[in-house]
């Protein structure tokens, strides 16, 4: 049924339209904006797809909108007097990088190195050797 009822307002609108096929498909669109049944016949096979990309649609609009922002802002739960006391600290140290010349600020100084670390770097410099010259030994 739907089949054919969708065939015959195609071929009344040919024949309306003289053959001309682009005022066919403009008839027909008019007239399945007044008819559901035929506007549902003629999209039917297209309604999985239809839907889908409405639905990615609306999945792009919402992940683009802002978050609400709350009418209240959230308490930071700081004593009055404790705040800005780091800021004011950093800024009153004399090797604090200033904003813009960060480059320029004094390199922090590097901290003695542990007896493991100093260990470690030590058996591997060992090893290597002790690499190189089995390797020689191979030629």
């Amino acid at each position: 049924m739907s089949k054919e009822y969708a065939e015959k307002c195609i071929r009344d609108a040919l024949k309306d339209a003289k053959g001309n096929p682009t005022r066919a498909q403009q008839s027909i669109i008019a007239e399945a904006v007044k008819d559901h049944k035929l506007l549902l016949y003629l999209t039917h096979g297209h309604l999985k797809g239809i839907v889908s990309l409405w639905v990615n649609r609306v999945i792009e609009k919402i992940s683009r909108e802002p978050e609400p922002v709350p009418e209240e802002p959230e308490s930071l739960e700081m004593e009055p007097n404790d705040f800005g006391k780091e800021i004011l600290q950093v800024m009153r140290s004399g090797d604090a990088a200033k904003f813009g010349q960060e480059n320029a600020a004094p390199r922090r100084k590097h901290k003695q190195a542990s007896q493991n670390h100093i260990d470690a770097i030590n058996m591997m410099a060992k090893a290597s050797k002790s690499n190189k010259n089995s390797d020689d030994s191979d030629l």
